[in-house]
């Protein structure tokens, strides 16, 4: 009796950014490259400190004078987590935060709404916020 068994596969070496060599080439190059261009690009974020301004994809974002110290202290704190008593003595220049004051908390979702940026403002919970170096995000100090 004879039996017959799959012969065992082999993955060839390839270059690590590569695709393995086993993998199928997509069959249709032009379909493939037009749901490529449909993919959203990583938006490009400048925050001016000079100028005191938040630029989203070449777009101005208008903030209030506290956003925009929010977000520059972020910024200079160079992917730190900033605790909300810090944030708020920085942003409102005053040391009292009351008790359950959900001040910073506010002002933070509203500038994550206004430059409509996913990810851009991180919270870390139970600890404060810290600025993520998105793709595309520059500092100008």
């Amino acid at each position: 009796m004879t039996v017959l068994t799959p012969a065992p596969r082999t993955r060839t070496a390839a270059h690590p950014r590569t695709a393995p060599a086993d993998l199928p080439a997509p069959r249709d190059l032009r379909r493939f490259e037009e749901l490529l261009a449909t993919l959203p690009l990583a938006p490009t974020v400048l925050v001016d400190l000079p100028g005191r301004r938040l630029v989203v994809d070449g777009r101005a974002v208008d903030l209030t004078r506290q956003e925009f110290d929010l977000v520059a202290y972020l910024a200079r704190s160079a992917g730190r987590v900033v605790g909300r008593d810090e944030l708020y003595a920085a942003a409102w220049r005053s040391q009292d935060l009351a008790e359950g004051t959900r001040t910073v908390d506010v002002h933070v979702r509203r500038v994550r709404a206004k430059s409509g940026v996913d990810g851009l403002i991180t919270t870390v919970r139970g600890v404060g916020y810290r600025l993520n170096a998105v793709d595309g995000l520059r500092v100008q100090p």
